[in-house]
């Protein structure tokens, strides 16, 4: 029943959009774009919320008046910035978490915009790239660690400026282009290509650049610091080629190929090479 229902909402939004482009592409273009960044608002279960709990909770950091929630377990060692992915939080990391503190770290996981406890309803790169900014200035991570978009928008925020604290990168299964995102929405609603249009417009409007300048890989080039790619190869979500495209792009990077781990990429041995990745940096040291 739910499967059906899902089939008429999206062929009515269908209609619905396509028709309305012919008018009037921008709106159309506004409200497909108002979708494409609206994640479904999930409630934290109760064992993540007691798990949450554990840690020290920072409800006083803003980004354009949403609030930013992060998660504090301190520790002796370097600090670590977890970033999860769409429609997830912090409570995600949670045996990562327990691996980070066995071994000192000190770690820091937020929860995304329209995501757990923090604020806003819309969720999109360049503005969890400006939630992370604030919390990146705040804590001044050695490290950060994200998962899928989180990859994306910690690649993105890297790119774009100079944080001198960080000093190496983990991205998990994270997705190479936007544009390659945005075709995969427009096959599943079934958008016309006028909608589209009007999307990409709005969205150049109002970040100030293209959909083709959110490449990861082509952002990845610039960075200077080492970096680990972990993806599973048969991740239905985003293909291994995205991992592979960050590979050949990033200097300093190094891929981890999984069979099992699927996109979540929780299953064993995931953290154990995310913290022998972070070690080497004491070791160097």
């Amino acid at each position: 029943m739910h499967k059906i229902k899902q089939q008429f909402t999206i062929l009515g939004l269908r209609i619905y959009l396509n028709t309305l482009a012919l008018f009037n592409k921008e709106k159309a273009g506004l409200i497909a774009f108002n979708i494409f960044c609206t994640p479904r608002k999930g409630r934290l279960r109760e064992r993540d919320a007691q798990f949450l709990s554990t840690a020290t909770q920072e409800k006083d950091l803003f980004v354009k008046d949403v609030n930013i929630r992060c998660y504090h377990w301190q520790g002796p060692g370097d600090t670590v910035l977890l970033v999860h992915g769409w429609e997830s939080n912090a409570a995600r990391w949670q045996r990562l978490i327990k691996q980070l503190l066995a071994r000192g770290f000190n770690v820091i996981a937020l929860d995304g915009p329209g995501h757990g406890q923090s604020g806003g309803r819309q969720f999109n790169v360049p503005l969890y790239a400006s939630m992370m900014e604030v919390v990146v200035r705040h804590y001044q991570p050695q490290a950060i660690v994200g998962h899928s978009i989180g990859g994306f928008a910690s690649v993105f925020l890297l790119s774009q400026g100079q944080y001198p604290s960080v000093q190496q990168l983990a991205i998990l299964g994270t997705p190479a282009e936007l544009s390659k995102m945005v075709a995969g929405y427009q096959r599943l609603v079934g958008l016309s290509n006028r909608v589209v249009a009007g999307l990409k417009g709005l969205f150049e409007k109002r970040f100030g650049f293209t959909m083709a300048h959110f490449s990861g890989p082509t952002l990845a080039r610039t960075l200077s610091i080492p970096g680990l790619i972990i993806h599973d190869l048969n991740d239905q979500t985003v293909a291994h080629a995205d991992a592979e495209s960050y590979a050949a792009n990033w200097p300093q990077a190094r891929l981890i190929s999984t069979r099992s781990q699927g996109h979540r990429l929780n299953g064993d041995g995931v953290p154990e090479a995310v913290v022998s990745f972070l070690l080497q940096k004491e070791a160097v040291a």
